[in-house]
């Protein structure tokens, strides 16, 4: 984030948060040699379970992207998780 700032003059927004995880997904499978041709790479991202995304666990299922919603608040200074 303070290398964002430093570039951009600003707080990155959803999209560009999103935009980082997507890459980081890529990159991931990449440099791990999962995927040598873009149908491995297809593949690899229909099967992602639970990658450790800037913004939580990213996983593949049904079809779609999903992440998990975590709430937070600021409790005595601090940022809590709210329980739902």
């Amino acid at each position: 984030t303070e290398e964002y700032r430093a570039v951009f003059g600003s707080d990155p927004g959803l999209l560009e948060v999103m935009a980082y995880d997507a890459a980081k997904i890529v990159a991931s499978i990449l440099e791990q040699g999962r995927a040598s041709n873009r149908n491995d790479l297809k593949n690899q991202i229909l099967a992602l379970k639970n990658f450790p995304g800037t913004t939580g666990k990213i996983s593949y299922e049904s079809g779609r992207l999903t992440k998990r919603l975590n709430l937070l608040t600021v409790k005595n200074g601090k940022i809590a998780e709210i329980a739902f």
